[in-house]
């Protein structure tokens, strides 16, 4: 391996450590995306732009803008962000992540309630969107919980919207709460990783490091190594002071990021 790229890999991995880090501390999420595509890799369209799609399906120009949308948000351009990000939902009227976006720049501009609703729209297109639910909970929950508005969810929303409900009990320290939020969420959808991914931050909070384990492996079971699972699996390694689960979630890392 060429000396450039490992320390592009063993930089990325730093990075990660102290997003997580920041997580753990209760601080903002800070959005990571594993999956963001090349505009150099030809794509084509899809036939019906009403198709309910991903990132991977935009066509050239559609993820151009989305990439550009991003990168303006990033830097606090939210009118010129807002610009490009309407260019894509005009092209692809149902892309959530591109309302998960939106709902940011809403909320960037003090437009609460459109962020609120960007952010409904974007998981009720795709329940699985797990930054919609974290995204939606800072604004919805205030020194509570969102168990009622959980209740009251389209089914396949309810399992997103209760850990939604945890991670706001989670940022109030309510770690009790949390987890029966998630236990709720764990018996609608058994099969919603980020519920697992949550619980392992919790019962790493209560210092539960077998429990945190073995929700972050069930986290793995079902979405595979991620940047962020592996980053809290290292957290959680060193501050339980277990050099099995160190060198366990080491090990993992080193294979996911191709480092010898």
């Amino acid at each position: 391996m060429q000396p450039t790229l490992l320390c592009k890999k063993l930089c990325k991995k730093i990075l990660i450590i102290v997003c997580i880090s920041a997580l753990l501390a209760g601080c903002e999420t800070i959005v990571v995306r594993d999956d963001a595509p090349s505009i150099n890799k030809k794509r084509v369209a899809p036939k019906n732009s009403d198709k309910i799609i991903t990132e991977s399906e935009l066509d050239n120009s559609a993820s151009a803008n989305y990439q550009m949308a991003y990168s303006y948000y990033s830097s606090k351009e939210f009118d010129a962000a807002f610009e490009k990000i309407q260019l894509v939902l005009k092209r692809y009227p149902k892309f959530p992540n591109a309302y998960n976006l939106l709902g940011l720049l809403e909320q960037g501009r003090g437009r609460i309630d459109a962020a609120s609703a960007n952010f409904k729209k974007a998981f009720e297109l795709n329940p699985l969107l797990a930054e919609a639910y974290s995204n939606y909970s800072r604004i919805a929950c205030s020194g509570g919980t969102l168990d009622t508005v959980a209740a009251s969810g389209k089914g396949n929303t309810q399992a997103g919207l209760y850990t939604a409900s945890a991670e706001c009990s989670l940022r109030n320290g309510a770690y009790p709460a949390a987890l029966a939020s998630l236990e709720t969420a764990n018996r609608i959808n058994p099969n919603y990783g980020q519920a697992y991914f949550i619980k392992a931050i919790v019962l790493g909070q209560t210092n539960n490091w077998s429990g945190a384990e073995t929700a972050l492996d069930q986290y793995h079971n079902i979405n595979g190594y991620t940047n962020n699972s592996l980053g809290l699996g290292l957290e959680l390694g060193r501050r339980s002071g277990s050099p099995a689960m160190l060198q366990k979630y080491q090990a993992a890392s080193n294979q996911f990021l191709g480092v010898n």
